[in-house]
């Protein structure tokens, strides 16, 4: 039996995203600038813990690329994808059991709107990042 714990750590929005993702690369500028004027980007700081599962393959965060649906549960496709080091960022990862992970994923949302974002683990698991 596999038991792993996903948590949102943080969620950046809008200029403050911005900031951050051109504090990681200048080069993100580009995609910035190409972005529809509808859409912004988000940062999402994610943690995963891998307490049981097998010992011989790892998992491989890559697996778990996260879709995004907006609140009638349409998908908004990812189009553009900001550079984030690797020390920083979530997906590319393979972990063992017992190991953790946290990094950040940037994903394209419409401004001012809110939004589900699903990881495919074993069985899809969804996250809002509407604060309660």
């Amino acid at each position: 039996m596999t038991t792993i714990k996903l948590s949102v750590l943080e969620v950046l929005k809008g200029k403050e995203a911005q900031d951050k993702l051109l504090e990681f690369e200048d080069s993100n500028q580009a995609d910035i600038d190409r972005l529809d004027s509808k859409y912004e980007y988000h940062l999402i700081k994610v943690k995963l813990v891998y307490e049981k599962g097998d010992e011989d393959y790892p998992l491989d965060t890559i697996e778990m690329f996260p879709r995004v649906f907006d609140l009638k549960g349409k998908e908004i496709k990812q189009e553009v994808f900001p550079s984030i080091p690797k020390e920083r960022m979530f997906l590319e990862y393979s972990l063992f059991p017992g190991t953790e992970h946290e990094g950040y994923i940037a994903i394209m949302v419409p401004k001012d709107s809110d939004y589900t974002i699903s990881f495919n683990l074993s069985d899809p698991v969804f996250f809002s990042t509407t604060k309660e």
